[in-house]
């Protein structure tokens, strides 16, 4: 078995043991006290994820493994100097967008009166976006 189907079956069995884990400290300790919950609700959440990556990594593994020349014309293609540009191009928009999102929000959160805490969150959220793609800017004219 090669590195990747490794990695994909760690991830699966990860990914089941958080979920089963979480599931039933739910189960257990989901009365006890709110943060046992959330606590619990993260575990479920990055358990699927890595549930979801190891099933899409072991697929892409038994693809490779069926048709290697289609999974090389998919590299090629993914590769492909015009698809990361386009690719760029729409995260660079998507991001744009998201900024005027994460500001409609603040302000209907506001309006609402919602509590304190949760404007606070909100726009923590927003200002460590904002503070990564300050960074990563930074980063790119160093190199460039």
């Amino acid at each position: 078995m090669d590195k990747g189907g490794r990695v994909a079956y760690i991830f699966l069995i990860m990914g089941l043991l958080l979920v089963t884990g979480s599931s039933f400290a739910l189960y257990f300790f989901g009365n006890e006290k709110f943060a046992y919950t959330v606590i619990s609700y993260c575990i479920f959440g990055g358990g699927f994820g890595l549930l979801g990556d190891g099933i899409g990594r072991l697929n892409a593994a038994r693809l490779e493994k069926k048709d290697p020349e289609r999974m090389r014309l998919y590299n090629i293609e993914k590769n492909d100097e015009r698809n990361i540009y386009i690719d760029e191009k729409a995260r660079a928009k998507a991001f744009t967008l998201s900024q005027y999102l994460f500001s409609a929000v603040l302000v209907v959160l506001a309006i609402m009166k919602v509590e304190l805490r949760a404007l606070l969150l909100v726009l923590a959220a927003d200002l460590l976006v904002l503070a990564y793609s300050l960074y990563i800017r930074l980063k790119l004219y160093k190199e460039m």
